[in-house]
């Protein structure tokens, strides 16, 4: 019996921790590669060689940086050389890329910035008659109060679940005893 119940406690608090809770890192003080709990890709990226599995480069070294919304990347987007000089921008729009990557063309990288002028009016054009979400510093501090929340709902789930089975485990066999008597 007591078998039963140690069996039943450790399967339990396994199954308890394997909750799924959005990842991030940080760097230099900024969250960024944040992967929701849905698994889609948010916010600001930067994509280093060890994910990209890039040739040549060092595993930490700076591949690209930019924007995913939904797993699907969003505007500027900076590419990088082994030399960590920039190499050449696109801008992505639902995950297109409308420039296809110029490398160094002067015309393009006006392209580049007309179109981010263009959204950055049309982005204060809505921000002025809707009410637009915070910066991504907001978001960053949301998603670190909701994992917060989990975990500390986690944790007193788990009390919980302990002391149930502490006090099934205490009185469950006097219980026993007395139907037996």
């Amino acid at each position: 019996m007591k078998n039963t119940i140690l069996l039943f406690l450790i399967l339990s608090t396994l199954s308890l921790s394997a909750l799924e809770l959005p990842q991030y890192e940080v760097v230099a003080g900024d969250t960024i590669n944040l992967v929701d709990i849905n698994d889609l890709k948010q916010g600001e990226w930067r994509m280093f060689a060890k994910y990209t599995k890039t040739a040549g480069y060092e595993p930490d070294q700076l591949v690209s940086l930019g924007i995913y919304k939904e797993d699907v990347r969003e505007g500027l987007w900076e590419f990088f050389t082994m030399e960590n000089e920039l190499d050449y921008t696109s801008y992505f729009i639902h995950g297109i890329d409308t420039v296809q990557g110029a490398k160094n063309d002067a015309a393009a990288r006006t392209y580049v910035k007309v179109l981010q002028e263009e959204i950055n009016a049309l982005k204060s054009k809505i921000s002025s008659t809707e009410q637009v979400e915070s910066s991504d510093a907001l978001a960053a501090e949301k998603y670190e109060a909701e994992i917060k929340a989990l975990k500390n709902s986690k944790s007193i789930l788990l009390i919980i679940i302990g002391l149930l089975l502490i006090g099934f485990a205490i009185f469950f066999p006097k219980l026993l005893k007395k139907k037996s008597t």
